[in-house]
């Protein structure tokens, strides 16, 4: 994939909706960590929980609407789908854990959150694109 294509990409609806999806997977994430430590579950459950959620929404609306690959698949190559979703999740975790890890003390938790968040979409954007969600075209 040249870089010619992925600009092209980010300069549709393509890169908003994927942006659009972040924000709904976190707000659901931090909702249901929020009930549940309401509830009393301990904060690490309720992290786990939330983020898992967040996480399941994200591969259903990017197959659906973001870059609407929709179904049709095998069960074995939509498996695959799932399966490179989890990786490219992983990694994502990785670089924010990472980013945030060497940014913290040089400019501060805000700072180095929101460093990691981009830094994040725009990998996490790429990865998905071009490994998971990828077309025929």
């Amino acid at each position: 994939m040249s870089v010619r294509l992925l600009l092209s990409w980010l300069r549709g609806k393509v890169f908003f909706k994927y942006a659009l999806t972040g924000i709904l997977n976190t707000l659901i994430d931090l909702a249901i960590f929020s009930v549940l430590l309401a509830f009393g579950a301990s904060a690490q459950l309720a992290n786990i929980i939330g983020f898992l959620s967040g996480a399941a929404n994200s591969y259903v609306l990017n197959r659906n609407f973001t870059f609407a690959v929709g179904g049709g698949l095998t069960r074995r190559s939509e498996l695959s789908r799932v399966l490179a979703f989890l990786i490219v999740t992983l990694i994502g975790t990785a670089i924010s854990f990472l980013t945030f890890f060497i940014l913290d003390p040089l400019i501060g938790h805000f700072g180095a959150k929101l460093l990691s968040i981009l830094t994040v979409l725009w990998v996490g954007f790429a990865l998905n694109r071009f490994f998971v969600f990828r077309t025929a075209d």
